[in-house]
């Protein structure tokens, strides 16, 4: 809310643009570090539903838009990249469902 203040008080559009890859140590699942994956999902999931949350007032009022760049790992699983995949997959349905929200509210 700072931030935006800073802005005028009006915010077009949010560009959420940020991530930690994760290449798996081992490249197989059993091997997973589950504070490495939950701090990856904290990073590359959690601070873009975040940010979008903080912002969805301002943007509501401005008609404005909410930019994610995401990764084709959001769209298929690779060879691995089982944990940075999964953050991706869960960022593209979070976005996904939140636009079809969007769209049915006007």
């Amino acid at each position: 809310n700072k931030s935006v203040a800073l802005l005028g008080g009006k915010l077009d559009t949010l560009v959420l643009n940020h991530v930690i890859g994760a290449y798996s140590k081992g490249g197989y699942y059993k091997n997973y570090d589950m504070e490495r994956l939950q701090w990856l999902f904290r990073v590359n999931f959690f601070s873009y539903v975040s940010m979008a949350q903080q912002s969805i007032d301002y943007l509501e009022e401005s008609a404005g838009n909410i930019v994610v760049v995401g990764s084709a790992a959001g769209k298929m699983g690779l060879p691995n990249f089982g944990e940075y995949s999964s953050s991706k997959h869960a960022l593209f349905g979070y976005f996904e469902s939140l636009r079809l929200d969007f769209r049915k509210h006007g």
